[in-house]
């Protein structure tokens, strides 16, 4: 489904119809530098992900401030209480116990990437495969008894480990893998894939936040759902 989008740009055409305020004050929020659904650009953050995000705070009157940090350090601020909420997640128990999902605000797609010269089985838990420490997947590599597993700190150092001869696949996000790939002028012919999973993500708010604002994530969701479907990417 989001294949298609490596050979893409980033071009966002939100709309952002007027409504009834709740609120008019700021809401701080987190996030790991990861484009295309995020990153810094000038004094702000843009990105398909914090498009959504700040599309529904304006429509509910809130003035968002995005601070890009590194991934675990965007939760922290929140689990003690120095940001109200941090973006893009999926749902997990340790971030239930202080935070609550929203709707997804845009997909993830986990997909397997090898060199298209290669055979490789991806359910063989000894290959020797790549991924991002901190992520998701990482985790699910380990609890699903993959044996060689090769941690990098970005997906610069995955695509560069695709032509390792110490590698035989790597797990990724698919927009992720995709978009660097395309801005690299690297072809996606050089690569064969196979999706493992697809889950949505979406901002956790502090639970402490939420109780101070009362109605404030079913609103929130409202927003969110509306403005997904105004977030584009299109061709130069």
């Amino acid at each position: 489904m989001l294949r298609c989008l490596a050979a893409f740009a980033l071009m966002f055409v939100v709309g952002l119809m007027p409504q009834p305020s709740i609120a008019n004050n700021v809401i701080r929020l987190t996030a790991q530098e990861w484009p295309p659904y995020q990153m810094v650009a000038g004094d702000g953050v843009d990105g398909v992900a914090a498009r959504v995000v700040r599309c529904a705070l304006v429509r509910l009157g809130f003035e968002p401030k995005i601070t890009i940090l590194p991934w675990p350090q965007a939760q922290q601020e929140v689990r003690e209480g120095r940001a109200d909420g941090f973006f893009d997640a999926s749902e997990n128990l340790e971030r239930d116990a202080y935070a609550t999902l929203s709707i997804p605000i845009v997909p993830e797609v986990r997909r397997w990437y090898w060199r298209h010269d290669r055979v490789v089985n991806v359910d063989d838990r000894t290959i020797a495969v790549a991924v991002q420490s901190g992520t998701v997947m990482h985790q699910w590599l380990i609890e699903n008894g993959y044996k060689n597993i090769h941690v990098v700190s970005t997906i610069e150092d995955l695509i560069y480990l695709l032509n390792s001869e110490n590698i035989d696949a790597i797990f990724s996000n698919q927009l992720v893998f995709d978009w660097n790939v395309a801005i690299s002028g690297i072809s996606m012919d050089a690569f064969n894939s196979l999706e493992s999973q697809e889950v949505g993500l979406g901002v956790y708010f502090r639970n402490s936040y939420l109780s101070e604002h009362p109605g404030f994530l079913q609103k929130f969701n409202e927003q969110a759902e509306d403005c997904r479907m105004s977030v584009h990417l299109s061709p130069e």
